[in-house]
């Protein structure tokens, strides 16, 4: 079966955590000004040299262990980000300052409880004292988050992990694409579920491995929950007999557009591509089929976007396609 999803995941950098211990944290306001203020300068030049791409500089603020296992990477990584990370105006999500006696102890982190989209961090702390912080630049279109884990030396502070990802996409984090995707299924729309909970695993790792939503379980749970539906309602490839010409669906998936986010449907078609008349026949009535089987589909979409193959793509056939987008914006 292949209800699939592109994704993509900025680059990463960090140390392996291991178990939580006990420590002392403060958070937020909570924290000495001045430090905060000091830590608010050293994120400042995190920024800047992301979006001046000095990897030099970004280097200089790294501790021994980061540069060890990552300084060869660095330039990429500059070079990556400051394509999506222009500007260093940025927003403080959240800031933790962590003192433990002992050093290279797991830790555990809360951004709180009960709210959507509170959050856990876990890595392993390589000092006694800790500096964290979650930045979120003033980007146009999808927000970045920035996770800076600091370390306390005898020369200063020094970055630790620094961890680079998406946090939101079409202004939505990947909880909040949960619970629209869970407000279809109830409805019986379980074509968008699809699609909605697709997009909330494609921001659901904003610091990959350090990083964890307190929804994870739920979101997984739910993920898994509607695929299994669908294996079983339209298990794919699916051959569409009430169709003369019998095209075969074999992917169904989230397809991301300037306009938001709607369902690709990706099929191989017994007809000549070339011969635009039939073909088009077959697409009106291919989306006919898919209206008929999802309920809310043509409701739910401004487009549902199809593609016709001749036989199914991989990388060695490399198959061409021809595209069709099912156009709903004047729907009732």
């Amino acid at each position: 079966m292949n209800f699939d999803f592109k994704n993509t995941f900025l680059a990463l950098l960090g140390i392996l955590f291991f178990s939580c211990d006990s420590y002392n944290s403060k958070k937020d306001e909570a924290i000495d000004s001045s430090l905060r203020y000091e830590i608010s300068q050293l994120d400042h030049k995190v920024l800047k040299a992301v979006v001046n791409k000095q990897a030099d500089k970004l280097k200089a603020l790294m501790s021994e262990e980061l540069l060890k296992q990552s300084s060869n990477n660095i330039g990429d990584l500059v070079a990556q980000v400051s394509k999506d990370i222009n500007t260093v105006d940025h927003d403080v999500m959240n800031r933790f300052h962590i003192l433990h006696s002992e050093e290279n102890v797991g830790y555990q982190l809360s951004s709180g409880e009960g709210r959507l989209n509170d959050y856990y961090l876990k890595f392993l702390a390589l000092n006694k004292e800790m500096f964290v912080s979650t930045l979120v630049p003033k980007t146009k279109g999808d927000q970045y988050v920035i996770t800076i884990i600091y370390g306390k030396y005898p020369q200063g502070w020094r970055i630790n992990i620094i961890q680079f990802g998406k946090y939101t996409i079409y202004d939505k984090t990947a909880p909040e694409w949960y619970e629209t995707a869970k407000n279809y299924y109830d409805k019986g729309y379980i074509l968008d579920a699809m699609t909605h909970i697709f997009m909330s695993s494609r921001v659901a790792k904003p610091a990959n491995a350090f990083w964890k939503y307190q929804k994870e379980e739920e979101m997984i749970s739910f993920e898994n929950k509607i695929m299994n539906e669908l294996n079983t309602r339209f298990p794919l490839p699916n051959v569409i007999d009430a169709i003369p010409t019998r095209p075969i669906v074999f992917s169904i998936h989230a397809q991301a557009v300037s306009e938001g986010v709607f369902p690709m449907i990706e099929y191989v078609s017994g007809l000549d591509l070339n011969d635009t008349i039939e073909t088009k026949k077959e697409f009106e009535q291919l989306h006919q089929s898919i209206a008929d089987h999802f309920k809310g589909v043509s409701k739910n979409n401004d487009y549902i976007f199809y593609k016709a193959y001749n036989e199914i793509p991989t990388a060695e056939n490399n198959a061409k396609g021809y595209g069709f987008v099912m156009n709903l914006k004047t729907k009732d």
